[in-house]
């Protein structure tokens, strides 16, 4: 009887490497440490004075740092850490932010301008800021301003009539397709198959739309995983390190606060996903050193891992020439040779 147990239990372990009920989908690829190659990133701090940076992206040869929401300004820089410009202000006008977002969406145009799209949520607003013109004129140039749907945390742009925008309602976490041209709600993807007790608090997590391959990748909060969801052939997957957060463990029920934290930033490059690993309790995140990981995402697989020994928040992939950027709490970038 004994031995029967011991093999059902191997049994359940081997197949749940392949499926598991992530609240998202049934197909996870679950690994351990022992099977993803793991290498050591030496860093380079490049910038150390200057205060106040809270998120970080690399546009071309430029990087651009978002800061507070009582400031709202955004600064930019050579990719070597030479500050070029500081612009934006907090306000209602034409130029101005209120609650700002990177959404990862950015590139270089046919004109050979760098371009990125922010997610202003409290003005339900996605703008297009062109960095080269806006270093060339010393004044924020936004090309583009598209409505969004309200206090969406995660917005991004496809095209002038399509927007995806997620959403949070009576509980339930949607993904929805809105026409801002006509105001219209085209369609609606519910994002998890569960209602839990407090869903902001669980589902909560960065997200990260590629445009080219119309896929949403999440990287979550307090779950330890990151979900993915093909838009071509809604197709769902997840994939994890570890161990599988079980609904009881990730929120506390009494006060609806987060026992842990594990993804803190997520950035897509052309095939594949690179997500910030914290693994940190609630109460230490963001608050007591550690050093992080960068998990290396192909797929539904994590297939490297890059370990950190600064305390990095937030980080920006440049595929081109080879690098990560990392920004620690205290305003520091640091530079990663891949």
């Amino acid at each position: 009887m004994k031995q029967i147990i011991i093999i059902v239990s191997i049994l359940f372990i081997i197949g749940c490497k392949e499926e598991c009920n992530s609240f998202f989908s049934d197909n996870v690829n679950i690994a351990s440490y022992g099977d993803v190659n793991r290498y050591n990133l030496s860093g380079k701090i490049i910038i150390d004075d200057h205060i106040g940076l809270s998120d970080i992206e690399i546009i071309g040869d430029y990087l651009l740092f978002s800061t507070s929401l009582i400031e709202n300004k955004f600064y930019l820089y050579s990719n070597n850490g030479h500050k070029l410009l500081e612009f934006g202000q907090h306000g209602e006008g034409p130029n101005d932010f209120i609650n700002t977002r990177i959404t990862g969406e950015k590139g270089i145009d046919y004109f050979g301008n760098a371009f990125i799209w922010i997610n202003d949520v409290s003005m339900a607003k996605l703008k297009k800021i062109v960095v080269s013109k806006t270093y060339d004129s010393i004044n924020c140039h936004i090309e583009k301003c598209v409505q969004t749907l309200p206090m969406s945390p995660n917005s991004f742009y496809v095209n002038d009539s399509l927007v995806l925008s997620e959403v949070l309602e009576n509980g339930v976490m949607s993904l929805r397709k809105y026409n801002p041209v006509t105001n219209r709600i085209t369609e609606e993807i519910k994002l998890y198959n569960k209602k839990v007790k407090h869903p902001f608090s669980f589902y909560k997590g960065i997200s990260r739309f590629d445009k080219k391959r119309n896929i949403l990748t999440i990287g979550m909060h307090s779950v330890n995983q990151i979900n993915i969801l093909d838009l071509n052939k809604n197709d769902r997957r997840s994939c994890l390190i570890g161990k599988q957060t079980l609904e009881q463990d990730a929120v506390d029920s009494n006060t609806g606060i987060e026992n842990m934290t594990y993804y803190s930033d997520l950035r897509m490059g052309e095939q594949k996903g690179y997500a910030l690993y914290l693994n940190q309790n609630y109460d230490d995140a963001y608050e007591i050193p550690s050093p992080v990981e960068i998990h290396v995402i192909n797929n539904n697989i994590i297939e490297k891992i890059y370990s950190v020994k600064e305390y990095i928040q937030h980080i920006a992939v440049d595929e081109t020439n080879n690098c990560i950027y990392g920004l620690s709490g205290d305003s520091a970038v640091y530079k990663y040779e891949l």
